[in-house]
């Protein structure tokens, strides 16, 4: 992902660990999914997140919004049993 100057979105391993988890308990990607997605991102040497978004998966807003959001789309994480 990229800021309004095209620069490289830092996340750090707390928000990228609790990304990776909600999308894995809503379903959202698989692990063959997350294999493929690694992949693309070594290959293209962007960050995962990013894969996500090239991949078509997700929109770019869909992930800014899985990262920070305490309650993405509406949906209590807590209540679903997802952090």
């Amino acid at each position: 992902m990229t800021n309004k100057l095209n620069e490289p979105v830092a996340v750090d391993s707390a928000l990228r660990r609790r990304f990776w988890n909600r999308l894995g308990r809503l379903g959202i990607i698989r692990q063959p999914e997350l294999i493929r997605l690694h992949r693309v991102a070594q290959e293209r040497r962007i960050a995962p997140e990013e894969a996500v978004v090239a991949l078509g998966m997700l929109t770019q807003d869909q992930v800014v919004e899985l990262l920070t959001c305490r309650d993405p789309f509406g949906f209590s994480m807590e209540g679903l049993g997802i952090s």
